[in-house]
């Protein structure tokens, strides 16, 4: 639907002519400074229809896109090293989970695994590597603060991530 051209002359059709003013006027809002419109609407499920993409084709084209004074926010598409292993830490939990271990069962097992990884990636070069340690000695290694991080990033409660969680989602 959203990819036929409009025939201008008889306006049809007309759910796309519909598409094409919202499109026009958050371009139009854009234009002169105010793009929350135009945001909202890539988030939403509304139709990029093939004049509407000439539309935001031209505002990118005519537009600098300048960052703003001060500290950046981190884009959605660029993931820190700590983010990218609490979102691996947090893939394990959801394995544990759904083999039936409770959340805070789920998320000592899937810390442990991390830190049998850290420990296999330590030896790996090494001719005769030690003996893997046992799943109380890696216990012993998480730390409370590897805990609390895992488990409140899990509940969106870390600082950044549910903004980020957001932002993808969007």
């Amino acid at each position: 639907m959203g990819r036929d051209r409009i025939d201008w002359v008889s306006l049809k059709p007309r759910e796309a002519v519909a598409q094409y003013l919202r499109w026009r006027e958050a371009v139009e809002r854009a234009d002169q400074g105010d793009p929350e419109t135009l945001i909202s609407l890539f988030q939403s499920e509304e139709v990029l229809g093939p004049e509407a993409r000439d539309l935001v084709a031209d505002l990118l084209k005519r537009r600098n896109l300048t960052k703003t004074r001060g500290g950046q926010a981190t884009p959605a598409y660029r993931m820190t090293p700590a983010e990218g292993r609490l979102h691996h830490q947090a893939a394990g939990v959801r394995y544990w989970k759904n083999k039936g271990l409770s959340n805070e069962a789920a998320i000592r097992a899937a810390l442990r695994d991390d830190k049998r990884e850290e420990f296999e990636e330590e030896h790996y070069l090494d001719e005769e590597p030690p003996a893997t340690p046992t799943d109380q000695e890696l216990d012993e290694k998480v730390t409370d603060a590897e805990f609390q991080s895992l488990e409140n990033f899990i509940a969106g409660r870390r600082g950044s991530s549910s903004r980020i969680k957001q932002r993808r989602r969007s």
